[in-house]
């Protein structure tokens, strides 16, 4: 997460992350394997208008790919 203050009312947040999982498991006499990668991305822009509002825009986005297989 990575914030930048561009004014002392402005600020510009950025958010990233990855995450990976895999299983490998035995189930009824069946091999099955899988991985699940997750990638998330938020973008974000904070602006005060007053002491009571404060206004926010941006837009975020999440990336799942998953693969599994049995054998």
């Amino acid at each position: 997460k990575l914030t930048h203050l561009i004014s002392d009312d402005t600020s510009v947040l950025a958010t990233l992350s990855v995450a990976q999982q895999k299983q490998d498991s035995f189930y009824e006499g069946n091999d099955y394997a899988h991985v699940d990668d997750t990638y998330f991305a938020d973008l974000r822009a904070n602006h005060q208008l007053v002491d009571t509002h404060l206004l926010t825009v941006g837009a975020d986005m999440k990336v799942e790919r998953l693969r599994s297989q049995s054998y």
